[in-house]
């Protein structure tokens, strides 16, 4: 035969390569491609089957009943299939062959009723050698294929074969990609339980906190958190995120403050190959990977004046740009930002971009410090002291009177991850003092805590940097001791052996609010300032107690 290609089978091939990109977006690739093909091949049945195995299975047919869609074909037991799979080249069946035709007796009534097949055409299907599927084409006429050119056949299996190849690899990866994302979201769910997913506390500071979480958590607007160090930032940040519509996507934390001036834009919007020396590849941004889900900005106030602009222009358009290239396309990111600079002053300084600020000021959350939160304390103590536990693989742990006094009295400069620093550093110590003493159950105390002795006094005018991660003294005040004085925890004498851990922590704040307002002479706000609290929340303290103001 000639191998030169008709007009219209080469229009037909073109518009095959053409739209074989929609093929394969489609939810229907393959009965796509036999539509297609109908414009070349004058056939009555045509079918796509890929190889399993031993087997050949219909992935589209056309012009066949629906039951055969469903069939697996055993290659060794028909004739004309297993010829087709060992032939190299497109193979036509003579119209007298008297092998059997595996669909014989399938076309649909609308064509003929339990009719023979006359024509059959196969074609083999091959990937780098390897065959992965068969194309097969089928007529009532006799003849009907002779006049179709070898090298137009061979040229159809070449795009069935890469369409079949590339769908194959798309639906592995699909698959594959489904899967980790299955097993990322449940390592997340995992680690917030592990950690505590839910924000702690029952004051009313963290009551309030709570319900304006779950009003902006319905919305996508720009969140703004405010707070001072260890407050719990980014905890209330994944919080909004897993509360919102995007929760079953992973948010993406960028620290603001890690990032050198020199990467930070690539970091942020990526960047191509050869943007700057050492970008042998290209990569994408956090604000790319984060598209469709939360990006959160930590320490938003310490981004460089230069990158800004950019992350204004992502906020006003939704347009991301990477260095060294002139294409922009859009994202869909919700953005939580958070800092514990005074944003305003930056702005005044001229260190923050007064328009970025007002963007990311949508809605302002200020988290409250751990000190304008007495009674959630010791819940937050408790939390700990569980998820430490577990860590440390202990039996039981219990927290000494003398400790939960301390606990309750002090000032908290580093907030809640002070706390959880304290605790494990405590349990640590009780634990290989206990295990020394062969006990299973682990009793923490102020001497554990380093609370007691005036070499562990720290002066109150240091910052809250300076205190994290060291071992506080812990005076009733939070003040110096003197010089050879040693720091005596407060004791009550309350009957506790009868309450619950809640119920004792409410007699202790009770009767120490008591104690101290007697020691003011009545007087609730040089009461509150002694004990560390705002007059406020000292009043609403006071009350849910039951006590008198």
């Amino acid at each position: 035969k000639s191998t030169s290609i008709p007009i219209q089978h080469d229009q037909v091939l073109l518009q095959m390569a053409q739209d074989l990109n929609r093929f394969i977006s489609s939810d229907d690739p393959y009965e796509r491609f036999l539509k297609l093909l109908h414009q070349a091949i004058p056939f009555h049945a045509a079918a796509l089957l890929h190889v399993e195995g031993d087997y050949l299975v219909p992935q589209a047919v056309i012009g066949l009943s629906e039951e055969t869609i469903f069939r697996k074909y055993t290659i060794a037991k028909h004739p004309r299939l297993q010829i087709i799979c060992k032939s190299e080249e497109p193979i036509q069946f003579p119209v007298d062959s008297r092998l059997p035709d595996p669909f014989d007796g399938f076309l649909k009534p609308a064509q003929a009723s339990n009719a023979n097949i006359h024509s059959c055409l196969g074609i083999p299907l091959r990937s780098e050698g390897e065959l992965i599927g068969i194309l097969t084409a089928d007529s009532l006429q006799p003849n009907a294929f002779d006049h179709l050119e070898l090298n137009f056949l061979q040229m159809l299996g070449a795009l069935a074969g890469t369409l079949m190849q590339t769908k194959m690899l798309l639906d592995t990866v699909q698959s594959h990609a489904e899967k980790q994302g299955r097993v990322v979201q449940d390592l997340m769910r995992d680690a917030q339980e592990r950690e505590g997913g839910s924000l702690i506390g029952t004051s009313l500071a963290m009551k309030k906190l709570k319900e304006e979480i779950a009003l902006v958590s319905k919305t996508d607007l720009a969140v703004l958190i405010l707070g001072e160090t260890g407050v719990g930032k980014e905890r209330v940040a994944r919080s909004i995120h897993q509360s919102s519509s995007r929760g079953g996507q992973a948010m993406i934390y960028v620290n603001c403050a890690a990032l050198p001036e020199s990467i930070a834009e690539s970091e942020l919007f990526g960047h191509v190959r050869g943007a700057f020396t050492g970008a042998e590849s290209q990569r994408s941004g956090k604000f790319e990977i984060a598209d469709g889900s939360t990006l959160f900005l930590d320490e938003v106030g310490e981004l460089p004046i230069g990158v800004q602009s950019k992350l204004l222009r992502v906020l006003q358009e939704g347009e991301i740009q990477r260095v060294g290239s002139d294409k922009t396309f859009t994202v869909n990111v919700r953005l939580i930002a958070a800092t514990n600079r005074n944003l305003k002053e930056e702005v005044k300084a001229g260190r923050f971009r007064s328009d970025l600020y007002h963007r990311l000021h949508v809605y302002p959350i200020t988290l409250p410090p751990l000190r304008d939160r007495g009674e959630d304390i010791l819940l937050l103590a408790a939390h700990f002291m569980e998820l430490y536990r577990k860590r440390f693989a202990l039996d039981a742990l219990r927290l000494s009177a003398d400790a939960r006094t301390m606990l309750v009295n002090y000032n908290w400069p580093g907030n809640v991850r002070e706390l959880g620093n304290l605790v494990s550093r405590a349990i640590l110590k009780a634990s290989s003092k206990e295990r020394r003493e062969g006990n299973h159950a682990v009793m923490v105390t102020s001497e554990d805590l380093g609370f007691s002795g005036s070499s562990n006094a720290t002066n109150s005018t240091s910052t809250s940097e300076d205190k994290i991660g060291t071992e506080e003294s812990f005076s009733e005040n939070n003040e110096q001791s003197e010089p050879g004085e040693s720091v005596i925890p407060l004791t009550l004498n309350i009957d506790i052996s009868d309450l619950s851990l809640h119920e004792a922590c409410d007699e202790f704040k009770k009767n120490r609010i008591l104690q101290v307002v007697k020691e003011c002479d009545g007087n609730w706000s040089m009461a509150a300032k002694k004990l560390g609290l705002y007059r406020s929340n000292l009043h609403g303290l006071a009350k849910r107690l039951g006590l008198k103001i």
